[in-house]
């Protein structure tokens, strides 16, 4: 369990890991202050300028007055202040993007003289984050997956240009295109549905993608596949990405065009 006095001494290699101390006291999941504990607890967040996409371990750790938790029934169970809690922690002015990405929650409680208060350690791999603001895109398989127009990895926060958004988008398109072909192939192979599934992974952006059912209502701009492919040359956008790799590999292209995609068996669209 994480002491009050070490949060201070955990630092961000790489926004891997984020602590943050809230000198209020958290409201239960239902609770008709709920939306203002939201609003309370983003507005300490605003100096974060990312969201995680990966999966995320959450610790939390609350500040109680322990005779009142343990004498009257003031206090809500534990569970309780997880659930709003998580669900303050996503959204465009949040942490997260949905929290199906929290693959490891941790809640405890501290007795303390001081107004109740508590604190959240948000740990995650290295560099799986993007940039705010961000929207979510839909892909051939029908997930929606997060793409920044700034960039992370040179010059922080700078505005992509138009041309690398649009490469970005169609390099996504592609590969989890492909990796849909290849499941379905091995399923007309008899392949079982988990194995096929497992097998066409690797072939997955580490980017993760989102159920429409958990981000339609996020606060996250949603493009839909047809919407935003509408709008640009995917051809012309996969060239971009393939021009300097033919040129340093000798005259291979890495990425097969959009149109010869979809001359795939029938059923892999």
């Amino acid at each position: 369990m994480l002491e009050e006095k070490d949060l201070s001494e955990i630092e961000a290699q790489e926004h891997r890991c984020i602590s943050r101390r809230f000198n209020f006291a958290p409201v239960p999941y239902g609770h008709k202050s709920r939306e203002e504990f939201t609003e309370k607890l983003q507005a300490e967040l605003v100096d974060i300028d990312f969201v995680y996409y990966g999966e995320v371990k959450l610790d939390i750790t609350i500040y109680f007055d322990e005779q009142k938790r343990l004498e009257t029934p003031e206090l809500a169970d534990l569970d309780n202040y997880a659930k709003l809690i998580c669900d303050a922690l996503k959204g465009p002015n949040g942490l997260l993007i949905d929290d199906t990405q929290i693959q490891s929650l941790s809640i405890s409680w501290i007795d303390t003289l001081q107004p109740h208060y508590f604190t959240i350690v948000v740990d995650s791999a290295p560099d799986e984050y993007v940039m705010k603001p961000l929207s979510l895109y839909e892909m051939p398989d029908h997930l929606f997956y997060p793409v920044s127009h700034k960039s992370w990895a040179k010059e922080r926060g700078k505005e992509e240009g138009i041309e690398q958004n649009q490469s970005l988008l169609a390099g996504l398109y592609i590969m989890i295109k492909r990796s849909r072909k290849f499941r379905h192939a091995l399923r007309l192979k008899s392949y079982h549905r988990t194995d096929a599934y497992l097998r066409s992974r690797g072939l997955l952006p580490i980017l993760k993608g989102f159920n429409k059912s958990r981000v339609a209502e996020s606060g996250f701009q949603l493009y839909h596949l047809n919407e935003w492919t509408s709008k640009m040359d995917l051809d012309k956008a996969i060239d971009r990405i393939n021009r300097p790799l033919r040129e340093d590999g000798g005259g291979t292209s890495v990425f097969n065009s959009h149109s010869a995609l979809k001359r795939g068996p029938k059923g892999t669209n």
